[in-house]
């Protein structure tokens, strides 16, 4: 393949990123989760009383990673999931 499969590692870009989660909280959003960046990250916020969730999808083909939704929780897990 002719791209990297890394996170590009412009703070400017970092910074879009976090101020565009932030937009999203503050409009109501209790989760803003992105995906194509290849630097899998969570984070948890709390917005006027309320946590929220900002999770960056890893990838599938160097850190085999995936968001699971469970029990009210965002987990990031990595390899291949079991049924």
């Amino acid at each position: 393949m002719s791209r990297s499969y890394e996170a590009p590692s412009s703070n400017g870009l970092a910074t879009k990123i976090d101020l565009f989660a932030m937009e999203k909280f503050e409009g109501g959003a209790d989760a803003v989760i992105l995906g194509h960046f290849h630097s899998p990250r969570v984070e948890q916020h709390v917005i006027h009383d309320r946590v929220k969730t900002f999770a960056i999808l890893g990838d599938w083909i160097q850190h085999h990673s995936y968001l699971l939704y469970d029990g009210g929780e965002f987990l990031m897990k990595s390899g291949i999931p079991s049924d």
